[in-house]
């Protein structure tokens, strides 16, 4: 079909406004162009720059029904052969040429092979005019795919552009034909189609962003918008009225801001972009355009000579300036980043300006390749285009296809072949888990997984604010941090987790929080990265979470520190993972846990950032603050899903045989020798010492009150405070961390309390100091009771005091210790010394001291006495603090437990 010719109104009785070449819209299209080539060049003021090809497309629409129109009021018809062959010259040769040119840099070596995979696709693609259904077919992410991202990716614009050039005409033509000519129904259509282009765009945004992104359908109401201002200019394109020109001027300064402005705080991963964003850019390029076209400030800047100038290239600079600067990035140059923007700018501008003057203007004016030569030229260069990009990529390994594997294996030996389907994994079970800046990495990560069909399950465990390390009192900036409740019992969190999720593989995001500076304890200075103390500290907490996180076999990776960007104020006191010396020191720690954990894997993502176009800076992925941007979280996302694709669970060793005794190691020394029992004389008054911890001292302050009601009972006190039983090493309580005092060290001071007291029974109350976190002598790591090498060390210490408490014949009564709520007075909830299994485990270990040392030893339930009584062992009315008695409550205690310890002066031993 050649024409639509016009109906009986023939050629229209009023003259179109001739369109002319109006400088100002060379100078918008430069605007256009410079958007983009910032958004491409990552600069942080341009994060929204790609709303540039949002107002190339509100241009192209009002330029070309512009021409329709005036075509057809002037001569009758719309001659589709002119208007595709104009289209056609304008447009393919510089296309192909950079086809072309992508092609022959893969043949160079300059793409890696997820670069050249991908143009296998989307070659022939961007040759067929598709590449943007092609995009939407392959779940392309424009915001994602960036570790790698295909040269042509840029081509999914042209394409729909081209699109619309080949269908708009037939639809002006029809609608102009059935309406004798006139406009109206044109109009309708137009603004039909633009409304349902809108909420199309509205509902896929939603939940298929990149949908929206690449359709024709949902991008089609930008192209009409312009469409419809061009409905409108056909007549009248200036206004008369002073007043009128002002208040267009003052539209197009605005639509100017508001582009600016969308430039600067617009992002991919905004959820208003469809359609509000778009719709905002729609507006305002429409206001410029129609401003353009009037006299005044805004055509008169627009029109600036510079301006036009790119505007004239912009075509070229589109073109050619996405695979220069895929190829051109900093790593490749050794430069940073602006001064690669420059270098990336001068070699797009060349070939730009070299394309335009030796191939796209002399086609398109004829000048080259008159007559029907292109017809022929045109399929050739794309048929070898084509037949280049499947030379260069055959060689381009494949993943495996595990069906087919197996399915040619079956035919090969079909005896030994096992049934394709037992091929099929199952699914990765990937558990995410740390601060805050593990949240855009999940959303990411699950984003890429589903895009990708990814055969991985997704699931996170993150608890913002919080790191790994806990104990002591944290400073930001100077600024002493309020406690989270939370960030204690985080790693609890995280292992509940992974009993829930049995993953394979667990990410861990954090340790920015693990950088702060820190004061141990009260009297402890506030140290810093890399104090050595502080390194060791931290270090022994990284090393429990892998453990714990470990133990249902999973293997554990760490997501190293990104060091944020310096901060450019000098008067601003940096945040500490912006500071350098902080960041190499922890990941250096992270290195070393890797080398002494064999269930971890490394993670080098500093190598991979590094690869980005920017920089590991680069402000499209990172935010000044250091945070991953969307663009950041899914590119580092698709690099982790590639790398830890083949990670899986670790054996888990075989659970060892249960001894007799359980906790009791073979290699103890015997007994010593007993002493004989030392016994009160006639008349004698029985001597009771006191020893333990805060509790213990508790219990024998009342006992004393006790004895002053009984006939010859004497108690003395040595209770200690913050004293354990297993001495040494540094210990975590109520999230403070300090080493226990010397003071502790019960074998220098039992003679002399024996030698004062001569006691006839001693009674040993501890617990608290037992079940904490602790870091025992010669170890760099966190442990607890219920670990072997704990309930080892504790029995061992256990038995010395026991023997040297009763080395001059005293019986030793061992009192069982109370469930706990530590810190509730405080605010402190879930603390990891009240866990009940603790103290379980210290009571029987109380019990597996008395079957080693029956003759010298007893044990009196006090605690399961008092969970007895009403209200229970965690009774508010009891506990004052969780862990003591009130003091009347210590009286009820003494009351049963004296006429309890005295008994055991006659009980046969055993």
């Amino acid at each position: 079909m050649r024409e639509f010719l016009m109906n009986s109104r023939g050629l229209d009785s009023q003259k179109p406004v001739p369109l002319g070449h109006v400088g100002a819209l060379d100078g918008l299209r430069g605007v256009a162009v410079l958007l983009v080539l910032a958004f491409h060049a990552h600069l942080t003021a341009a994060v929204g720059g790609f709303i540039g090809v949002s107002v190339f497309f509100t241009l192209s629409g009002f330029l070309i029904t512009s021409l329709l129109l005036r075509e057809s009021a002037s001569s009758g018809e719309i001659s589709l052969r002119s208007f595709w062959s104009r289209r056609f010259r304008r447009l393919l040769p510089a296309a192909l040429m950079t086809q072309a040119l992508v092609v022959l840099m893969g043949a160079l070596g300059v793409w890696d092979n997820d670069q050249l995979r991908m143009l296998r696709t989307d070659v022939p693609a961007a040759l067929a005019q598709v590449a943007n259904l092609a995009f939407i077919a392959k779940g392309t992410s424009y915001a994602g795919d960036m570790a790698s991202p295909s040269p042509l990716s840029h081509y999914w614009s042209l394409s729909l552009e081209e699109q619309f050039y080949l269908l708009f005409p037939v639809l002006v033509g029809l609608c102009l034909l059935a309406a004798d000519g006139r406009r109206k129904v044109l109009v309708w259509v137009l603004g039909l189609a633009s409304m349902g282009s809108v909420l199309l765009s509205w509902r896929l945004g939603q939940d298929r962003p990149d949908r929206a992104y690449f359709g024709t359908d949902t991008r089609l109401f930008e192209l009409l918008a312009g469409a419809l201002l061009a409905c409108g200019t056909l007549y009248r394109m200036q206004f008369n009225s002073v007043w009128a020109r002002r208040a267009m001027t003052a539209l197009g300064a605005v639509g100017l801001v508001s582009l600016l402005w969308m430039t600067n705080q617009g992002s991919l991963s905004s959820t208003w972009l469809h359609p509000w964003g778009f719709l905002l850019v729609t507006a305002s390029s429409t206001a410029l355009i129609a401003s353009c076209l009037q006299p005044g400030p805004v055509g008169s800047v627009l029109s600036w000579g510079p301006l036009r100038l790119v505007g004239t290239y912009s075509y070229g600079l589109y073109l050619y300036h996405w695979p220069i600067f895929l190829w051109l990035t900093p790593k490749r140059l050794g430069l940073s980043l602006y001064p690669t923007i420059l270098v990336q700018l001068g070699v797009t501008t060349a070939a730009a300006v070299a394309s335009y003057h030796f191939l796209e203007h002399p086609i398109r004016t004829r000048t080259w390749l008159k007559g029907r030569t292109p017809l022929v030229l045109s399929p050739a260069t794309g048929l070898a285009v084509f037949v280049a990009t499947v030379l260069i990529t055959s060689a381009v390994p494949t993943p495996v296809d595990r069906l087919a594997t197996a399915a040619e294996a079956a035919a090969s030996n079909p005896e030994e072949a096992r049934p394709i389907a037992e091929e099929i994994e199952p699914p990765q079970r990937l558990l995410v888990v740390g601060d805050e800046t593990a949240i855009p990495l999940v959303e990411a990560l699950t984003t890429t997984a589903t895009r990708t069909k990814s055969n991985v399950v997704i699931t996170s465990s993150v608890i913002p604010n919080c790191g790994t390390t806990v104990g002591g009192t944290t400073y930001l900036v100077g600024v002493a941090q309020t406690p989270d409740p939370s960030c204690a019992t985080a790693l609890n969190t995280w292992k509940t987790a992974v009993a829930t999720d049995h993953p394979d593989v667990i990410l861990v995001a954090a340790g920015r929080h693990d950088l702060v500076d820190r004061k141990m304890w009260v009297e402890d200075p506030i140290r810093s990265f890399p104090d050595p103390a502080l390194v060791e500290f931290v270090g022994a907490e990284a090393s429990q979470t892998v453990e714990a996180l470990a133990a249902d076999g999973a293997t554990v990776t760490w997501l190293p520190v990104l060091p944020a960007a310096p901060s450019t104020d000098p008067n601003q006191v940096p945040l500490p993972w912006s500071l350098e010396d902080r960041v190499l020191s922890f990941n250096l720690l992270l290195t070393q846990l890797v080398e002494s954990q064999s269930a971890m894997k490394p993670l080098d993502v500093a190598q991979f950032v590094s690869t980005w176009s920017g920089g590991e800076q680069d402000p499209t992925y990172r935010t000044p603050s250091g945070e991953l941007t969307t663009l950041g979280a899914e590119s580092v996302a698709t690099w982790f899903l590639n790398t830890a694709n083949e990670w899986r669970r670790q054996p888990l060793p075989a659970p060892s045989a249960p001894t007799a005794v359980p906790g009791v190691p073979a290699d103890l020394a015997p007994p010593p020798p007993p002493e004989p029992r030392s016994l009160p004389a006639d008349g004698e008054s029985t001597r009771i010492l006191v020893v333990g911890d805060s509790v213990a001292f508790g219990y024998g302050f009342s006992l004393q009150d006790w004895a002053e009601s009984q006939r010859r009972v004497q108690v003395a006190n040595a209770g200690q405070f913050n004293c354990p039983i297993a001495r040494g090493g540094t210990y975590r309580f109520e999230n403070q961390v300090q080493e226990f005092p010397l003071r502790c060290d019960w074998s220098t001071l039992i003679p002399g309390w024996l030698n004062e007291t001569r006691p006839h029974l001693v009674v040993l109350s501890n617990g608290i100091w037992d079940v904490v976190d602790r870091i025992l002598p010669g170890q760099k790591k966190w442990s607890h009771l219920g670990e072997p090498d704990v309930d080892d060390y504790l029995l061992r210490e256990a038995l010395a005091q026991i023997d040297l408490l009763a080395s001059d014949g005293a019986k030793v009564i061992l009192l069982t210790q109370h469930h706990m709520e530590i810190g509730t007075n405080k605010g402190f909830v879930g603390l990891p010394e009240s866990q009940p299994e603790r103290i379980d485990r210290y009571n029987q270990i109380l019990g597996s001291l008395h079957e080693l040392r029956p003759d010298t030893t007893a044990v009196i339930d006090v605690a399961g006495w008092v969970a007895s009584q009403p209200g229970g062992e965690l009774d508010a009315e009891k506990l004052k603090d969780g862990l003591h008695y009130f003091d009347e409550y210590y009286a009820v205690i003494a009351d049963w437990l004296g006429p309890e310890v005295l008994a055991q002066l006659q009980a046969p031993a055993g």
